[in-house]
């Protein structure tokens, strides 16, 4: 007996799972250790698994964090007259 194929991804689930795993890929770079490890896994399985249970606000709000807080320190690292 085969096994049915998963449906394929729309393009707004595809660009979230692009979002869950830059955010963790942050969570490695911004807090190394046991802390940034826990979260990207955490994501990383929230996108693989856990996006078809539910829990979407809150990985929502995790993934904005990290990646607002990327990005202002990217921008405060910039001459004044560029950012």
């Amino acid at each position: 007996m085969a096994l049915a194929s998963p449906a394929p991804q729309t393009q707004e689930e595809h660009t979230s799972e692009m979002r869950v795993n830059a955010a963790a890929a942050v969570a490695l770079r911004e807090y190394p250790g046991a802390v940034g490890t826990f979260l990207a896994q955490e994501l990383r399985q929230w996108s693989d698994f856990g996006r078809f249970i539910g829990g979407h606000g809150l990985v929502a709000l995790v993934c904005r964090q990290l990646l607002t807080q990327q990005h202002t320190r990217t921008l405060g690292t910039l001459p004044e007259n560029v950012a």
